[in-house]
């Protein structure tokens, strides 16, 4: 059993092992993922500028790094140009000071890939969410999959006010992702059977599936 975090709208992915056909295999990009142990937990973090991209101390960085104890870190140095500086900031920090974790970066082809399969099902947006592709993968990889936290509305089914994206709670920016239309097709997901969707509050790791 493998629980992943992403924390672009709080979500999360539970999943058991191997895969669901038809999406493309991973091989892999996940952004900024945190795999601990030998791969049983993973948690998507959030951004470097978090620490200002490491231009300046990197003491709190390596600081925070230490709860995730012996773990790669996975992230997209090649996936897009963006991404290339701050991975090999977090790669020559961590391995500087000797920490405990290892430093992965992605195969750039996985994030292509699994955006022209999106797009075919109706997704057009600049780029997918880093949750979508969380639950991508999980679902080319494994058996089971239960999400929480998919949420495209500015308060939850009882109408209080939720929090999006990392820490900042600032919506993306028109036109870069859909979050709407991948709340569709996730949920068409969870009415076929292919997932199960967490709409209520997650208040143990069994997640089981709502109506």
């Amino acid at each position: 059993m493998i629980l992943v975090f992403s924390e672009f709208f709080r979500s999360s992915i539970l999943f058991s092992d191997f895969r669901v056909g038809g999406f493309p295999s991973m091989s892999s990009d996940l952004d900024y993922l945190f795999l601990f142990g030998d791969w049983k937990l993973c948690a998507e973090t959030g951004p470097v500028d978090r620490f200002q991209n490491l231009l300046w101390s990197r003491k709190t960085f390596v600081d925070h790094m230490k709860v995730y104890n012996h773990s790669y870190i996975y992230m997209p140095a090649f996936s897009m140009k963006t991404g290339t500086e701050p991975s090999l900031r977090v790669y020559y920090t961590l391995s500087d000071v000797g920490a405990n974790q290892t430093v992965l970066f992605a195969n750039p082809n996985f994030l292509r890939s699994i955006g022209k399969f999106w797009k075919s099902r109706g997704i057009h947006a600049k780029r997918l969410s880093t949750g979508l592709f969380l639950v991508s993968a999980a679902l080319g990889l494994c058996e089971e999959v239960a999400i929480y936290g998919f949420w495209p509305f500015s308060v939850n089914m009882h109408e209080q006010p939720i929090s999006h994206h990392y820490y900042d709670n600032v919506l993306p920016f028109s036109g870069f992702h859909a979050m709407p239309e991948e709340f569709l097709q996730l949920w068409y997901l969870h009415k076929i059977g292919a997932l199960r969707m967490q709409l209520d509050p997650c208040e143990d790791t069994s997640l089981p599936p709502t109506s």
